[in-house]
């Protein structure tokens, strides 16, 4: 069996016949734009005290150090990749109320929020997988530590 290919431009975002005014109108792109504001506040809030309890520490040292910062950027990401998908691709809004632009658009930010998401899920899990090489000495644990970071890099890396 035989799929036939999908033209993008004549599908179901240019018939809006079937769909009500009200459909087409129902627009949720400001809770988006909220929740990311909120996301990226926490993190940088959260981030900060990292920071400033590492300075009073004096600790500002270790490999956990430094993948907090790349997994914030990463993470932080999500919040740049969900403004422009709402201020550009039409995200929020129903599919067939999208223009074929902003379709397009929605496809180039949806393949760069893979690359985002898989960093900002495997960094800040490689920063706690180092926080607990440096709490836990035993050679069974840091072994074990060592291979789960190994498969979460292998994983990122086949992403």
């Amino acid at each position: 069996m035989e799929l036939a290919p999908v033209n993008l431009t004549s599908t179901v975002m240019n018939e809006t016949a079937p769909y009500t005014p009200a459909y087409l109108a129902e627009d949720k792109s400001q809770t988006l734009i909220n929740v990311a504001i909120v996301m990226g506040t926490l993190e940088t809030i959260f981030f900060g005290l990292f920071l400033w309890a590492r300075a009073i520490a004096k600790t500002m040292r270790g490999l956990n150090f430094w993948l907090i910062p790349a997994a914030y950027l990463a993470c932080f990401g999500h919040v740049i990749t969900i403004s422009i998908w709402v201020k550009h691709g039409g995200a929020g809004r129903h599919y067939p109320a999208i223009t074929p632009a902003q379709f397009e658009i929605w496809l180039k930010v949806q393949f760069a929020e893979y690359f985002v998401y898989l960093s900002s899920a495997m960094l800040p899990k490689l920063a706690i997988l180092a926080l607990y090489l440096r709490i836990f000495t035993q050679r069974r644990y840091r072994l074990a530590a060592n291979t789960i970071a190994f498969i979460m890099i292998f994983n990122w890396c086949m992403g």
